[in-house]
């Protein structure tokens, strides 16, 4: 169970506030004639994150004047928790957020959110792609600008790679751009 809320649910992000509201359990009714063993146990494993990712991925579909759901690609890092990090720094980062609405292929914006973690990392070893377009091989690289804002434009389904370079350890990590009416909803909203 924590390993799937941490793939998961624990790995999303539509504005850097907690809802109170959420929960996710498992209950075991015993209606099934269906036993947990050793043999079926992975298996079934993956299907209940399979189902948490999908229902993580609508939240974050969801969101307040949402346009595009962000995935977030950490690849290489020294540790799981350090990869977890870091895609997380991105999601939470609003200069992103708002360059992914404005359809901005902006390096900088993904880089500096990472940069603000503090982790010593070695940029100049460090690889980012924005769908496939490769925008920094230590440091930017030319690449198709006008399709690269194209792609972005275009997908309701954004896909960022970062690799680190540091590790073997990977983690993704899913959020949404920040919009026009996300601030609209949230500033005619009151209780």
């Amino acid at each position: 169970m924590k390993v799937v809320v941490d793939r998961s649910f624990n790995s999303i992000d539509v504005d850097g506030c907690e809802s109170t509201n959420d929960s996710f359990l498992i209950v075991a009714t015993g209606e099934s004639e269906v036993k947990i063993t050793e043999e079926n146990k992975t298996p079934f494993a993956k299907k209940v994150l399979e189902v948490a990712l999908n229902l993580a991925k609508m939240i974050v579909k969801d969101g307040e004047g949402a346009t595009k759901l962000i995935q977030i690609n950490v690849f290489n890092g020294k540790s799981k928790e350090e990869a977890k990090k870091v895609g997380e720094a991105i999601a939470l980062s609003n200069l992103f957020k708002t360059a992914m609405f404005g359809n901005d292929p902006n390096w900088g914006r993904i880089l500096s959110a990472v940069g603000q973690l503090h982790l010593d990392i070695d940029f100049s070893k460090v690889k980012l792609y924005i769908g496939d377009f490769l925008i920094y091989r230590g440091e930017p690289v030319p690449f198709d600008r006008e399709s690269a804002v194209r792609y972005l434009k275009e997908s309701d389904e954004v896909v960022i790679d970062l690799y680190l370079e540091r590790g073997e350890s990977d983690w993704t990590y899913y959020t949404c751009d920040l919009t026009y009416r996300y601030v609209e909803i949230n500033a005619e909203y009151t209780t």
